[in-house]
């Protein structure tokens, strides 16, 4: 079991606005050393010794290394949400059908909207 699955197990509000707010935290340290690199990797994509075949392969390094601070700034944003939800009570609900979301899903994906039953709908829609 994880520090967070942890931290959640017999776990009430505030316990789980802390364990949000902690994801939320590491998630922003993640992203933001994430994009410092791709701004690094942009700075110096053009400068250098080097054929066309080299800087094609910078740039190709420099879209893989940006898809990833992008899916790292949507993660951000999705526990952003969770926090928000946190802040005004509706956090561990599901937004489809209201039940509560099990705290093993919510120790596994903070940022989770919907329960699973719900979430299966939606993927087989």
């Amino acid at each position: 079991m994880s520090q967070i699955a942890e931290r959640v197990a017999g776990a009430h509000a505030e316990t789980l606005h802390d364990m949000v707010t902690l994801c939320y935290d590491a998630a922003h340290e993640a992203w933001a050393h994430q994009d410092a690199v791709v701004q690094a990797m942009r700075d110096t994509a053009d400068r250098g010794p080097g054929d066309e075949v080299d800087h094609a392969m910078t740039y190709a390094q420099l879209d893989e290394q940006a898809a990833l601070a992008n899916t790292l700034r949507n993660q951000l944003d999705d526990l952003a949400a969770a926090v928000a939800r946190c802040a005004d009570g509706t956090y561990g609900s599901c937004e489809s059908c209201h039940e509560p979301i099990p705290i093993e899903r919510l120790a596994l994906f903070p940022a989770a909207t919907h329960c699973v039953p719900c979430k299966q709908q939606f993927k087989h829609r």
